[in-house]
Parts: structure tokens; C-alpha cells; sequence
């Protein structure tokens, strides 16, 4: 679209590796199956071909977007329990800034990463990272939403339909 080719023209101008750089984390408290939930976020991975993109600009007249038929997804995962709250806290915020600082190739997918941070038995610090090139704010709760129905789906041993997902174009 043309928003992302204004953004990718300014990430590749002002080469800051945070510039367009989103970062969310939230409080997970309970069990967690964290093959499960590593799992939801393939299969959306798999569903949306814009979460398997990346672009190319160099080797070409003008930008162009590469959809992968499969992409790994990074997914990080630290285990902070041995150490007292104030150090996990410390070392949670060095590990946002340092994955922010890390920013994206935009040339490989995935343009996201995952992480997740064990502060407790049950308790955890979630990390998504990603570029804005390929998501905007209205597609998050969509996201999130199948993340959530596949993840309770794959701790059930159950399978579940998501809706068809029509094509970009249309």
C-alpha cells in the first residue's frame, strides 16, 4: 500500500532500528503451556501471509513485498525466577531495550519476534515485537483473538475453525 511504502522509504532513509519498531508486553499469570502457545502463534503466522513478509527494494525498479510460503518465528525464552523482583525487573526492561535497539532486517521474515519471560512458577512477561510495515493497530485485536482461540484450542487437544480470510486486494 502506499502507507507502507512511506514507511519503508523512512526506515530505509533514517536507518534507526527503532523507527516503526512495536513492542508490546503483558502480564501472563497462571499456567501456561508454553508449547501451546508457541504453537497459536505459528498457525497465525501461517494464516496471514503479511506476518511471512518481507521486502526488497535494492535488486528492484521499485519496492516490492515478499510473501514466504513458510517462515520460522523467533521465539526467545528467558527464565528469570532465581532472581529477586527487582532484578527481574531491571533485567526485563534491559531485555525491551536491547530487543528494540535490535530492531529488523526488513529484507527477512518474519518482521515480528516472540518472547517469553518466566518471573515465576506461574507468572510470565510476554513479549511481541514487530514491525509496523506489517501490522497496524486495527489488525491487533485480530490477531491476539486468534492467537487466544488457537492457543485454547491446542490446550484442549481440540481443533478450530477460524474464519476464511479473504485476500489483501479484495
Amino acid at each position: 500500500s502506499s502507507m507502507q511504502q512511506g514507511m519503508l522509504f523512512h526506515s530505509i532513509s533514517h536507518r534507526r532500528a527503532d523507527l516503526y519498531f512495536k513492542q508490546l508486553s503483558w502480564a501472563v499469570s497462571g499456567a501456561l503451556d508454553v508449547i501451546c502457545y508457541q504453537k497459536a502463534w505459528e498457525d497465525v503466522v501461517a494464516r496471514h501471509p503479511i506476518l511471512r513478509t518481507a521486502f526488497v527494494w535494492e535488486a528492484a525498479e521499485g519496492p516490492l513485498q515478499v510473501v514466504h510460503q513458510k517462515v520460522r518465528v523467533p521465539f526467545e525464552q528467558l527464565d528469570l525466577r532465581a532472581l529477586p523482583p527487582e532484578a527481574q525487573e531491571r533485567d526485563v526492561r534491559r531485555f525491551l531495550d536491547a530487543d528494540r535497539e535490535r530492531g529488523f532486517d526488513l529484507s527477512k521474515a518474519p518482521l515480528m519476534r516472540l518472547a517469553l519471560i518466566r518471573l515465576g512458577d506461574e507468572s510470565y512477561r510476554a513479549v511481541w515485537s514487530h514491525h509496523h510495515l506489517i501490522m497496524d493497530g486495527w489488525s491487533l485485536p485480530l490477531v491476539f483473538k486468534e492467537v487466544f482461540a488457537l492457543y485454547h484450542a491446542h490446550t484442549q487437544g481440540k481443533e478450530v475453525r477460524l474464519p476464511h480470510l479473504r485476500p489483501f486486494g479484495d
